[in-house]
């Protein structure tokens, strides 16, 4: 499969082991706002500097340590596509490996970002570790700093804060990281490829007209957030009436939001050569194709330590085991792709953030950490 990803560079980071909640307090009191009940799943967006004053000072606790991902929508999807065998193909190579059939654009800052003295920067972490997936770059370089993400344990005790048990996205930095211009658009591997993966962010620059017109195979818009999935929903009633395939992926919310702004799922999915792929979380999934909706169980699992990623995780396992072709899969194949995407999307929550390059390994019961 050659897949072509165009989307945000962002840099995500965990909390692995015991933190009090006192501390937690004391250090988000700090911030220019501050994390209430009411803002809880709404994650705060903060400049650089205060980020990075939180990621200093859980570094500096001696029974914490800060794990780093690279993340973003579009490049979960293509971890997970450069890790997982494709259907009916040999496995895909191993983490540390070439697999030139993934390629991405986007835009990272020129900014030295780490917590640790030592430490790679997150622009040099991200280049870095993309290659070691195999996936091929094209990153425009931009003054400033790369997005970056916090994402939080849930704590065991009652809280002033009132933490929720289960993990959750606490802050966020976007930076630079949604500038996607014209110029970082590699046309010969757009020539090249079958899938163009694009985040929903970035749907509504004018330049993507002439993008989408030109490109001759398969489309897969991914919402990626509440944001993204309003853009989609334009973009979607655009391409109705051209033929060309397009692939929707969402989760519960975001697919309220596509109604909201228009996009009838189930008729649109029999009117147009249009298929959507919407994630239920523990609630399994549902597909839409010629107006018919198919269902698949979430696969069970023992624990789930992080959620993050696992609907990235969820569209690019999907997208691994759908047969090639020119026109879209029987139902059984479309099931048959959504239970193993159900599989992996089970295996990624049992280990911090979006560790594409563990779906290969059996994962076990995470232990209970102290949190």
């Amino acid at each position: 499969m050659n897949i072509y990803g165009i989307g945000r560079a962002i840099v995500d980071y965990y909390v692995e082991g015991s933190i009090d909640d006192g501390f937690m307090e004391s250090a988000f009191s700090r911030l220019p706002d501050r994390l209430l009940p009411s803002k809880m799943g709404l994650p705060l967006h903060v400049e650089g500097e205060a980020f990075s004053f939180v990621l200093e000072s859980m570094a500096g606790l001696s029974q914490c340590r800060l794990l780093r991902e690279t993340g973003g929508t579009c490049v979960n999807i293509l971890k997970t596509i450069a890790t997982l065998p494709q259907k009916d193909k040999e496995p895909a190579p191993c983490h540390g490996n070439k697999s030139p059939g993934c390629r991405f654009s986007g835009t990272i800052g020129t900014r030295p970002q780490a917590p640790f003295h030592g430490n790679l920067s997150d622009q040099d972490f991200f280049q870095q570790q993309l290659s070691d997936y195999g996936i091929a770059l094209h990153l425009r370089q931009h003054s400033g700093a790369t997005g970056r993400c916090l994402v939080l344990p849930g704590c065991t005790k009652a809280s002033t804060m009132n933490l929720p048990r289960q993990s959750w996205l606490a802050l966020a930095s976007p930076a630079v990281a949604t500038e996607i211009l014209p110029e970082q658009i590699e046309w010969n591997w757009l020539a090249e490829c079958q899938w163009l993966v694009v985040e929903g962010m970035e749907l509504d620059k004018d330049w993507f007209d002439q993008l989408l017109h030109q490109f001759q195979g398969k489309l897969v818009l991914a919402c990626g957030t509440p944001f993204g999935a309003a853009k989609t929903a334009v973009r979607i009633k655009e391409l109705a009436g051209t033929g060309k395939l397009v692939l929707v992926l969402a989760n519960d919310v975001e697919a309220r939001l596509l109604e909201q702004h228009g996009v009838a799922i189930g008729e649109t999915s029999r009117k147009e050569p249009i298929r959507f792929i919407i994630t239920h979380g523990c609630g399994g999934s549902s597909a839409y194709c010629d107006g018919e909706r198919l269902f698949v169980s979430a696969h069970p699992t023992v624990h789930c330590l992080d959620a993050t990623g696992a609907g990235d995780v969820f569209g690019g396992a999907f997208l691994s085991r759908l047969p090639d072709g020119e026109s879209w899969p029987a139902q059984e194949d479309i099931i048959a792709a959504m239970e193993y995407a159900s599989h992996a999307a089970a295996k990624i929550i049992q280990v911090p953030l979006c560790q594409a390059h563990l779906l290969t390994q059996g994962i076990q019961k995470a232990p209970d950490l102290p949190f």
